[in-house]
């Protein structure tokens, strides 16, 4: 380190706060009509949330539907599918959108209920 950097250096002050110890935390926080300087932490609810894009696993575990009829409903555009090959690879990565999935089963949903009334 050169003479400007060891005098810069020394001129700085370290960014540290004062110990404050526990109890006047606590005495913060009744000031405040609190026993807590802010709300306890909740889990939030994530039963419902899923991914954008699955392998052909997911697809399976998510809808049911085997990898032969997923192939079979991309190759004929029902479904969006993208495939993460490099050029010069052999094998590639398959990947659905989930939502086009549930799209192309709610048409033959509302497909089939039109043919019954």
């Amino acid at each position: 380190m050169n003479e400007r950097g060891k005098r810069e250096a020394k001129n700085q002050q370290p960014n540290v706060m004062a110990p404050v110890s526990i109890s006047a935390l606590r005495e913060l926080g009744r000031e405040a009509g609190s026993d807590y300087t802010s709300a306890p932490v909740q889990a939030a609810d994530c039963s419902n949330v899923l991914p954008e894009w699955g392998d052909h696993h997911a697809v399976r575990r998510i809808f049911s539907i085997k990898r032969g009829k997923l192939y079979d409903i991309t190759n004929r555009g029902l479904v969006k599918a993208v495939s993460l090959r490099r050029p010069g690879q052999k094998f590639s990565k398959r990947l659905w959108a989930l939502q086009s999935i549930r799209d192309y089963l709610n048409s033959l949903l509302e497909a089939q209920s039109k043919d019954r009334h």
